[in-house]
């Protein structure tokens, strides 16, 4: 939209979701303890500390310790050259944590050569001088595609991954093979796509997961559950 190709990340409803994930494995473990003790288990989910713990689960960091012995924030994390890099038709995320993985993309680059730089020539400079080495990886993935460096780097024990953008996520090969996206038919709103829960409980029968009800379209059945007429 701002003319910027560059992948960045998607606004979401963040603590929404997570304060949501944190209510329901409280709620769970109340429900577990109640059907084992008879004891009821008053459950409170603040958001605030919901999303604090989970920020803070990795960039409480070295300020952990009392007296502070770094910073806040997983330095890996946070690092500005841990970018998506160009390739000739697309872009790419890679993620050779392990030192012996960055030696082993050099040669997977055909550029073993690059390493007697003395910027990047051991463990210490490729650690940090994270912005050169990757300025150099990217001068190499913008002369290949991206299926090319997919397949590469796949042979290698690289990590990696193409960048999609969302209309790409529904042609993904391992969501396709996964059915994670399914063509439905609602009786009055017509087809849509729905995606499947993230989860898969082996073991049990599998149950379908009917189209949102229409307003009113259940009252009956959970009036009759509960025992009450609709009078």
């Amino acid at each position: 939209v701002d003319g910027n190709e560059r992948p960045r990340f998607i606004p979401t409803a963040f603590a929404d979701k997570v304060s949501g994930m944190h209510a329901m494995y409280a709620t769970l473990a109340a429900l577990h303890h109640r059907d084992r003790t008879g004891e009821a288990v008053h459950v409170e989910v603040p958001m605030f500390e919901c999303v604090t713990h989970f920020l803070l689960e990795e960039h409480f960091y070295e300020a952990e310790f009392d007296p502070p012995v770094g910073p806040f924030l997983y330095q890996r994390q946070v690092d500005p050259s841990r970018q998506p890099l160009k390739t000739s038709n697309g872009w790419i995320v890679i993620a050779p944590y392990v030192d012996a993985r960055w030696i082993k993309l050099f040669d997977v680059m055909g550029a073993p050569e690059e390493l007697q730089d003395e910027r990047i020539a051991d463990r210490k400079g490729r650690f940090f001088n994270q912005d050169y080495m990757m300025s150099r990886v990217q001068e190499y993935f913008g002369k290949q595609t991206t299926e090319y460096w997919i397949d590469a780097l796949g042979k290698a024990d690289i990590p990696a991954a193409r960048v999609n953008d969302f209309p790409d996520l529904q042609s993904d090969p391992h969501l396709v093979a996964t059915g994670f996206f399914q063509r439905r038919e609602h009786p009055t709103e017509g087809h849509y796509w729905e995606t499947q829960p993230p989860v898969i409980f082996r073991g049990t029968q599998q149950r379908e997961i009917a189209p949102a009800p229409r307003i009113g379209e259940h009252t009956e059945l959970v009036l009759s559950e509960l025992g009450l007429g609709i009078d």
